[in-house]
Order: structure tokens, then sequence, then C-alpha cells
């Protein structure tokens, strides 16, 4: 049996807006990053201007709370924890934000061919006495797996590599995930026993399904608390 990760916050991604104090607010939008390359070192991220967006996320500190940034078209670029926003760049991405939304930049795959992508966020909260949940297929050499619950309840069916889930609503309380191969009928891993809090939306990001000596197997944000 494997324990989940959850990863602490650290850095809030900021936008500073100078000028005049009657200037109208500005309209933002909230972003987040997760680094979930299985052997990727620390990377910072950094706005087009160079300031820094992301303070080294990866390893133990898979990722970042969510912070607030001007809405509209952003590029965000990667580079080594300390390297001062400075090109070469190792992977960045094209962002385009609408006013309101959330959403996490991605970065996946092993570290040679680390990769950006961004996905659509949405925190929305569930019924009463619900937990919203969310999956993301992080391994970059895993199988196809079915996702459910211990009971055998299928929560996704047939994810693969880059796959991210529906949200999938669940009674609030104490569950157990299993991995399960694409046909069903084999467990590849069954993890420690999570509570899922009513009112709260999670994103479970697997790692890996079948390596012990890679840490952790999955980790998870509670994206709405």
């Amino acid at each position: 049996m494997f324990r989940f990760h959850r990863f602490l916050p650290t850095v809030l991604v900021s936008m500073v807006v100078t000028g005049c104090t009657t200037a109208p607010p500005q309209e933002t939008a909230s972003l987040r990053a997760i680094n979930a390359s299985p052997d990727s070192p620390p990377l910072d991220g950094c706005f087009d201007d160079g300031s820094v967006a992301f303070n080294a996320i990866g390893g133990q500190n898979p990722g970042t709370t969510y912070g607030q940034v001007a809405s509209g078209d952003l590029r965000i670029d990667f580079v080594s924890d300390g390297d001062d926003c400075v090109e070469p760049f190792l992977v960045g991405t094209d962002v385009s934000l609408a006013t309101d939304t959330a959403s996490t930049i991605l970065l996946l795959n092993v570290f040679d061919e680390i990769e950006a992508v961004l996905l659509e966020d949405d925190n929305s909260p569930p019924a009463a006495g619900m937990t919203r949940l969310r999956f993301v297929h992080a391994h970059p050499e895993g199988p196809e797996v079915d996702i459910n619950l211990s009971d055998g309840t299928l929560l996704v069916d047939g994810m693969t590599f880059r796959g991210v889930s529906e949200y999938i609503a669940v009674d609030a309380g104490e569950i157990v995930l299993q991995i399960r191969s694409g046909a069903g009928d084999e467990i590849l891993r069954t993890f420690a026993s999570f509570t899922a809090e009513a009112g709260q939306v999670v994103t479970f990001f697997f790692l890996n399904t079948d390596d012990d000596t890679i840490s952790p197997g999955v980790f998870f944000t509670r994206d709405v608390e």
C-alpha cells in the first residue's frame, strides 16, 4: 500500500501593476504550475519580461498554489532553478487566460523530453456532501489504466499518458483508490485511504504504477479547500 504525497504550497504567482491610483482594477485569472516530470530537477517559471512567475517547482515541491495574473495572452518559459530567467529556456508555452478562470501549467514527460501543457480547471463547488475528483496520468512509460475505488467502482476507464479525466463527483468520506490494468483485471497499485472532504475539488497526478524506486507514486492538490 502506498501513501499519498501532498505538495506544500510555496510561491504564489503575482503580477505587480504600477501607475496612477485612479486606474481601473485589472482583470485577472488564476494560474498555477505543476511539475509532474518524474526526473526533473527544480525549475523556475519566467514571464517574458524576465521576472519570476514560479519558483523551484519539482521534486519534493511539485507545484504552487493559485496566484493572480493579468488575463489575456502571455508566455511562460522554464529554466533550471536559480538561472535568473535568461535563455536558453528548457521549455515554455503560450497561454491565453480568460478573466476569472483558473488554469494549470503542467510539465510532463521525462526531463530530456519535458513538455508544457495548459489545463483548464473547473473549481466550481460540488453538490452538498460531495467531493469532485480529477485524475491526470503523468507516467511517461505507464500503461493504459483504469482508476477504481477499492470496492470496484470504476471512476476512469482506459486512461493513457497525458490523459486528463473529467471531474467526477463522489460522496465525501474515506476512499481508497486503485490503479488497475486497462482491462480492469489486475490491480497495479492500491493507495492509502484518502479523506475526501465535502465541498472540495481535488486533482490527483499519477507518476508511476509499478516502480517502487520512483517516489511518490501519486500526489494530489486540493484545488478548492
